[in-house]
């Protein structure tokens, strides 16, 4: 068995800045060249997954940002986050260019199914949400996530 691609330094880069752009510490637009400047090489999937996901949320406005990231309904789902990225738990997702932290989210807009994307975007969502325990994403199921508060 191959042993897991865990780039720790990208990890920890990532943690501390979906932490400081929770706390409001950066502005989007500092948010968004750092996230654009991360490990481009990097071989550890989480690392290209969040920056879909991170890089989807960032707005021109500043503190839509931090809104995102410090909403009631997100907190347990950013504290997973930054929880997933301080272990060394191999990232099991399937790969994919769509924002997978907000895959709940989704709704297509009218130039999606404009395009007929809106079919095709779903059935990706429904592929990855059934490889695993979507409820506790970036971990893949319940028990690699634990007892903490952010996976109840």
């Amino acid at each position: 068995m191959a042993e897991a691609m865990i780039d720790r330094v990208s990890r920890d880069v990532l943690a501390n800045l979906i932490s400081s752009a929770k706390a409001g510490r950066i502005r989007s637009f500092e948010f968004e060249d750092l996230l654009l400047d991360l490990n481009l090489g990097s071989e550890d999937p989480v690392v290209a997954a969040f920056k879909a996901t991170l890089h989807d949320i960032v707005d021109e406005q500043d503190g839509f940002l931090t809104s995102v990231l410090d909403h009631p309904e997100s907190r347990a789902r950013v504290a997973r986050w930054i929880s997933f990225l301080k272990s060394d738990i191999e990232y099991r997702w399937p790969a994919t260019r769509l924002p997978v932290g907000f895959l709940d989210t989704y709704r297509p807009t009218w130039f999606d199914k404009l395009l007929g994307k809106d079919v095709k975007i779903q059935h990706e969502i429904d592929l990855i949400c059934q490889s695993g325990d979507y409820r506790v994403w970036p971990y893949f199921n319940m028990a690699e996530c634990g007892s903490g508060q952010e996976c109840s």
